[in-house]
């Protein structure tokens, strides 16, 4: 009886810690120091449901890092790159995040695109 008292204590204690740490007001509120800045490149137009995916994550970024971590998403057209040149633009570090597809990819480096190789079609 002890053994389950003391478990529900300590279950109660973590679901109570979880709930303070997860506060989102405390996240949001703002704090003083160094805002970070990048700049996350897409392959997507910006009229794309999966770009305002995007813009969203951005935002929740911006809002849970209370305004210290700012993400500009910026949609083909928007940025000089083609599709093939995004991932040297992030090696190169003139963009900090990249999106692109496995069909600009896949010469570059087969590695990131696993599901192009024919691993369970027998020929």
């Amino acid at each position: 009886m002890k053994k389950k008292i003391l478990l529900i204590s300590l279950a109660f204690l973590l679901v109570v810690s979880m709930v303070n740490y997860a506060d989102p007001a405390q996240a949001a509120a703002p704090t003083k120091g160094k805002v970070y800045q990048w700049t996350f490149m897409s392959t997507i137009v910006s009229s794309s449901e999966s770009f305002v995916v995007f813009k969203n994550f951005c935002q929740a970024v911006k809002e849970r890092s209370g305004g210290q971590f700012v993400i500009r998403a910026l949609a083909t057209g928007e940025h000089p790159y083609k599709g093939s040149d995004i991932l040297d633009a992030v090696r190169d570090g003139l963009t900090q995040i990249g999106e692109t597809e496995d069909i600009y990819i896949t010469g570059k480096e087969p590695a990131l695109c696993p599901y192009t190789i024919p691993l369970d079609n027998p020929v």
